[in-house]
C-alpha cells in the first residue's frame, strides 16, 4: 500500500517557495501518494505540475477562516488517511499544520525565511514559539541561517532538519541557452515587488550611474505592492525610459537571456530559487550580505556581494559589473553555472522524503 503525503501551501502562483512545492511534487517518488493543498485558487504555475504525480487538490477558499481551515484539514486528513502533512509558508504552517496533527498525521512545516517575526508583538512571537515546539513533529528549514533564526526565536533545535533548496539543474541547462548580454549593465531583477527587496535601491544605484555616464538597461519581473511606487520612483528619478516592469511571469528565465547579471539587493533573504536559477543557466549575481546569499555567491568569482541597504555599496558592484571584459564575464557566467550544481532538486527531493519516512 502506497504511503501519502499532503502538501500543502498558500496557492500556487508564481514565486519561490510555489516552484519548489511544484518540484517536490514533480520528482517525488512514486512509492507515494501525493495529495496538494491550498487556500488561493490563484495556480499561475498550474501547466508546470505534473498531475499524473498528483492525487487530488482540495482548495480551501481565500474566504476560509483559521477555525475552518483547522475543521476542514482535520476532516480532510482523517476521510484520505493521510500519513504525512508537509507545510510551507506562514499560514499552512499554522492552520493546515493544526488540523494535521490532531487527525492524527505526521506534520513537517517548512520554514523558507528568516525575520519573518521580528516585527511582530512579544505575545505573537511567544505564541509562535510554542506552536512550532508542539504542533510540527519535524520542521524543516531551507538554509542553516534559517534554522539560527527560529532557534534564537526559542524553537528547539533537535526538530530542525536543514535541507537546502533546489533547482531542476538538468532540466534548465536543457531548456535555456547561457545568456549573451549586449552589454555589461543590462541587468535583470527576478522577485516580489515589495519594501524587503529592496528594489528602490536599485532604482537610486543606477540613477546615480545615468549621471556618471555609463550605459544601463533594467527589466523588472514580478509583481507586488510596491509597483506603482517603484514606476513613481522611476519617474522622478528620469530613469523610466531605461526600466521594463513586465509583471509576473510563468517562464521569467526566458526573460534572463540578454542580461549580464540579475540583482538581489534584499534586505533579508531565505535560499531564494530565483538566483539558484539564474546561476544554473549561467548569469552572474548580485546579492546582499543577508541570509544564505553569500554562501551562493562569491564575490568576484560568479558575482559581487554588497551590504544590505547601501546605495554606495551596490555602486560598487555595479562598477565592477560593468567593468568586465568580455572574457571576464564568461568566467563569471562559467563559475555560476558551476556553483549552482550542488542544488539539484533531487538532493532536495531525496532529504524531505528521509524526513517525512522518520514519522512513518
Amino acid at each position: 500500500m502506497k504511503k501519502k503525503i499532503c502538501i500543502c501551501i498558500d496557492s500556487l502562483r508564481i514565486g519561490g517557495a510555489e516552484r519548489l512545492v511544484i518540484d517536490l511534487i514533480n520528482h517525488w517518488s512514486n512509492e507515494w501518494k501525493i495529495y496538494l493543498a491550498t487556500f488561493f485558487d490563484r495556480n499561475d504555475l498550474i501547466d508546470t505540475l505534473n498531475k499524473d504525480n498528483l492525487e487530488d487538490h482540495i482548495i480551501f477558499g481565500t474566504d476560509c477562516s483559521r477555525y475552518d481551515a483547522i475543521i476542514r484539514m482535520y476532516k480532510f486528513c482523517k476521510q484520505n488517511n493521510i500519513d504525512i502533512v508537509l507545510c510551507h509558508l506562514e499560514r499552512p504552517n499554522k492552520w493546515l499544520a493544526i488540523g494535521a496533527r490532531l487527525s492524527g498525521s505526521g506534520v513537517i512545516n517548512t520554514v523558507h525565511n528568516i525575520n519573518i517575526y521580528d516585527q511582530e508583538s512579544i505575545l505573537k512571537k511567544i505564541s509562535i514559539k510554542i506552536l512550532y515546539n508542539i504542533v510540527p513533529h519535524e520542521i524543516i528549514a531551507i538554509s542553516d541561517t534559517v534554522k539560527q533564526y527560529l532557534i534564537n526565536l526559542g524553537v528547539k533545535g533537535d526538530k530542525i532538519n536543514v535541507i537546502l533548496n533546489g533547482v531542476d539543474t538538468y532540466a534548465l541547462k536543457a531548456k535555456y541557452s547561457t545568456p549573451t548580454p549586449q552589454q555589461n549593465l543590462d541587468l535583470v531583477v527576478l522577485s516580489r515587488l515589495e519594501p524587503v527587496k529592496a528594489i528602490d535601491i536599485v532604482l537610486a544605484a543606477l540613477a546615480q550611474l545615468d549621471t556618471e555616464g555609463w550605459q544601463w538597461s533594467l527589466r523588472i519581473i514580478g509583481d507586488g505592492s510596491q509597483r506603482n511606487a517603484l514606476q513613481d520612483i522611476s519617474h522622478k528619478l528620469n530613469i523610466a525610459g531605461k526600466i521594463e516592469f513586465i509583471g509576473a511571469q510563468s517562464d521569467p528565465l526566458c526573460y534572463l537571456l540578454d542580461r549580464s547579471a540579475i540583482c538581489m539587493p534584499s534586505y533579508r533573504e531565505g535560499l531564494p530559487l530565483a538566483i539558484l536559477e539564474a546561476l544554473t543557466i549561467g548569469l552572474p549575481a548580485i546579492v546582499s550580505n543577508v541570509g544564505y546569499l553569500p554562501k551562493i555567491v562569491s564575490d568576484g568569482t560568479n558575482g559581487f556581494i554588497c551590504k544590505a541597504g547601501s546605495v554606495e555599496s551596490l555602486l560598487v558592484s555595479l562598477r565592477k559589473l560593468g567593468s568586465l571584459s568580455p572574457e571576464q564575464w564568461l568566467n563569471f557566467s562559467h563559475e555560476a553555472q558551476n556553483s549552482a550544481k550542488k542544488y539539484d532538486i533531487r538532493a532536495c527531493v531525496n532529504g524531505y522524503q528521509e524526513v517525512a519516512n522518520t514519522l512513518i
